[in-house]
């Protein structure tokens, strides 16, 4: 259970997402010991990729926050049309979004730049479900 301090710590960090401000989250990070800062990076990434903060997802790879499962982040972008973070994403060496939500999402929103951009992955899982979608585009 959160104490009421990291409640208002979140809450602040967000405020920063919200009003792009990186240079004031990389200083916060800066100060924040490596193992602290690994508990909350994770809801920050999810955070900054659902409001599309290119800016800060890009600091959030920069400080290593991407240790958590892609296939959730990468499906947030997908499926509310934020090309450019997708795009920032793949570009990681570690990605691994086998998984068939990303691809989902882009269909179901009718982003077809970003299910385009999906196909061309290697590593993408194409199901059923999905090709069913693809017939309906």
């Amino acid at each position: 259970m959160k104490s009421e301090y990291e409640k208002i710590e979140i809450s602040q960090l967000y405020k920063l997402i919200d009003d792009d401000n990186v240079d004031e989250l990389s200083k916060y990070i800066e100060k924040k010991d490596k193992n602290e800062f690994c508990i909350i990076r994770n809801r920050l990434m999810f955070y900054a990729c659902n409001e599309g903060k290119y800016n800060t997802v890009d600091l959030l790879l920069k400080q290593g926050a991407i240790s958590l499962d892609y296939c959730q982040a990468v499906s947030i972008v997908c499926e509310k049309g934020y090309i450019d973070i997708l795009e920032l994403l793949l570009e990681q060496d570690d990605i691994d979004i086998n998984c068939w939500q990303p691809l989902s999402k882009a269909c179901e929103n009718q982003h077809m730049d970003i299910v385009k951009l999906l196909l061309k992955q290697d590593n993408i899982e194409r199901n059923k479900h999905v090709h069913n979608m693809l017939l309906k585009l």
